[in-house]
């Protein structure tokens, strides 16, 4: 990535000039105007606002930009940075996003989320209590998320402290699943941006994943700090209604090819999860097109990954019959 990059006046600063807060908090934001405000409000209740609001706005065509520009000209609490881009994806916003940042730590609230009132002075506290000689160890200190009832979204971890441990390990070893959010080091994700030739969606585990190699730690705790809401329409799906595996096929091949490259230590762990990703490579390849299939292509770089992919190819085959079979019938049934 380039060390000189544009701010949004166009000016060119120093990427080495820009870390000066404690953090950055990011929302990428696509016709969200009717929820920004929700975010906005978390904010402006936080305990500590040593903060910038970093929001970039993927080609919204309601009046998110009229309304962020009046939170600038009024909010005396925290800098409000407002960056508007043709519409990419939320990958591309997050990559410009963390190019941008000013913060030391970068957390990523996106636009129909909110936050507790102490969520940047825990996250603060919790970065604060590594120990600074192992600081550099770290990348990340991440919490739990709450529905809008306060339940908790998700597993919870093991035990009332903190767990220091990768991302792999809280997956595969204590089996921990569901939502949780972090404040990350921005120098860290400088290095390991999103890739932006794949379209539609890339899951964000292939670059928390690229992360634990060289910065295997991340500071644990069971504390709710973001709010997760699914009160727009879209965001969920009806009753009975499964999404179609195809719309983001190049990113999920992508990422189970990325899967089996980088964590097949932990195979012992969780055997059957690595089957299932296995032929979920086989089903994602399928649903890809033929440039997208040369793009990212299909064999694993090592050879027990290879393996994994070929004795699960069949069920594979399976899984894509299924979703083709299912998508026949959803057409039909609209035609009739």
């Amino acid at each position: 990535m380039q060390r000189f990059l544009s701010d949004p006046d166009g000016r060119y600063v120093n990427r080495d000039q820009l870390t000066s807060l404690p953090f950055t908090i990011f929302t990428p934001t696509y016709n969200r105007a009717s929820t920004l405000p929700r975010v906005y409000a978390s904010l402006k209740n936080q305990t500590v606002k040593d903060f910038e609001w970093l929001i970039v706005d993927d080609g919204s065509s309601d009046n998110t930009e009229e309304l962020v520009r009046q939170w600038q000209a009024e909010c005396t609490d925290f800098s409000i940075r407002y960056i508007y881009q043709e519409n990419q994806h939320k990958k591309v916003a997050h990559n410009r996003a963390v190019a941008e940042a000013r913060g030391e730590l970068f957390v990523v609230l996106d636009s129909n989320d909110s936050c507790v009132p102490r969520a940047m002075e825990r996250f603060q506290f919790y970065w604060n209590s590594i120990p600074e000689r192992d600081r550099d160890r770290f990348w990340c200190v991440c919490g739990l998320c709450k529905d809008a009832d306060g339940n908790i979204v998700g597993d919870m971890l093991p035990g009332n402290t903190c767990l220091d441990a990768s991302f792999q390990e809280v997956y595969f070893k204590y089996k921990i699943k569901g939502e949780k959010w972090g404040a990350m080091k921005t120098s860290v994700l400088r290095n390991f941006p999103f890739r932006e030739d794949i379209p539609g969606l890339v899951p964000e585990g292939t670059v928390w994943y690229a992360i634990a190699p060289e910065y295997n730690r991340a500071r644990f705790f069971n504390e709710p700090l973001r709010v997760y809401c699914q009160d727009i329409p879209g965001l969920m799906a009806r009753p009975g209604e499964k999404p179609d595996p195809a719309r983001d096929a190049p990113g999920a091949l992508y990422a189970k090819i990325f899967h089996l490259d980088n964590n097949l230590v932990y195979f012992r762990h969780s055997p059957h999860a690595f089957f299932m990703e296995g032929a979920r490579l086989t089903r994602f390849w399928l649903h890809c097109s033929s440039n997208m299939r040369r793009n990212i292509g299909y064999w694993p770089g090592s050879s027990a990954g290879r393996c994994l992919a070929l004795i699960a190819a069949p069920f594979g085959v399976c899984m894509w019959l299924v979703d083709r079979l299912r998508l026949l019938k959803i057409r039909q049934k609209h035609y009739t």
